[in-house]
């Protein structure tokens, strides 16, 4: 999942909603998901869950 939101800033795609959207019809970013089309929850869950485990140290 890290692989596709650093790939996205790398692409200047800033918005989840693009991320997830990127996912559908963008030919590097399908294939960088291994064809799994992750929902913008689900990258907002995995920036969360990061943010979290960074801050519990």
């Amino acid at each position: 999942m890290l692989h596709l939101i650093l790939f996205g800033f790398m692409e200047n795609i800033r918005s989840l909603r693009k991320l997830e959207q990127a996912c559908r019809v963008d030919i590097p970013f399908m294939y960088l998901s291994g064809g799994i089309k992750p929902s913008f929850m689900a990258f907002q869950r995995f920036i969360h869950d990061i943010f979290y485990a960074i801050n519990k140290f």
